[in-house]
């Protein structure tokens, strides 16, 4: 699966996704058959039991979120809600050089709004970005100022926001 999607050209490690469930039945299988041998009929009937027990509790301690302290923290931190705030139901651009896919679909979820990519703060303007999220080393153009900073990120918003639509970027 991963060969033939990644054919065309680079590969992304989403492309595995796909061969997940194939992969789960096929090792169920072999599983079933290796349990069997080695521990008979009664022994496969009662790991069976065993297994959807265990299954059950681990969905039943989801909601009581007994696994947080295993969950990595998000990359964005605070900076999905703040863009969100600051462009007030409008577009958040995410200044990228490079399209990543799995980024821009956190963000998205993040935000709860509609997330567009762009190379520079000129196309999400030209756009009607009304924030946008870039890299913490870049200085805010004019008109421009940092709402936010987590890690390698900030959230931009226009300077003036009485409902004026965002200023230009300055030319370079």
């Amino acid at each position: 699966v991963y060969a033939g999607m990644a054919a065309s050209g680079r590969p992304y490690w989403w492309y595995l996704m796909p061969a997940y469930p194939a992969l789960a039945l096929l090792g169920g299988a072999g599983a079933d058959d290796l349990l069997g041998w080695a521990v008979g009929e009664r022994g496969l009937a009662v790991a069976g039991r065993v297994a959807l027990a265990a299954g059950a509790a681990l969905l039943l301690m989801l909601p009581a979120r007994v696994f947080r302290p295993l969950e990595r923290p998000c990359i964005f931190g605070g900076l999905a809600e703040a863009a969100r705030d600051a462009a007030g139901g409008g577009v958040v651009a995410m200044l990228s050089p490079e399209y990543e896919y799995s980024v821009h679909v956190i963000l998205a979820e993040h935000c709860a709004c509609r997330v567009a990519f762009f190379a520079t703060l000129d196309e999400a303007v030209r756009a009607g970005a009304a924030s946008a999220l870039v890299s913490a080393s870049r200085t805010p153009p004019a008109g421009w100022r940092v709402v936010a900073r987590h890690g390698a990120w900030s959230a931009l918003a226009p300077s003036d926001r009485l409902g004026a639509a965002a200023p230009a970027a300055p030319p370079r």
